[in-house]
């Protein structure tokens, strides 16, 4: 598979071309829930513990999870 789209984007974004924040704002409201959910679960993001979420909250299949624990 080509990544022409993803390696023109990642120039773009080194040449300045994009505010960081504002593409990871879009990309992370573009991607779906269970899309972010394997990122942070393939990458261990950030230790959960540390933020008060315990494991069960990887496991959630509701959309609608991450609204709930940050209400």
């Amino acid at each position: 598979m080509s990544r022409e789209f993803t390696r023109r984007m990642l120039e773009l974004k080194d040449q300045g071309m994009f505010d960081k924040d504002h593409l990871i704002q879009d990309l992370l409201e573009y991607l779906s829930e269970d899309e972010v959910k394997d990122f942070v679960r393939r990458n261990d993001f950030f230790g959960f513990e540390d933020l008060g979420f315990t494991s069960s909250w990887l496991d959630k299949d509701d959309d609608n999870a991450l609204e709930e624990d940050f209400a």
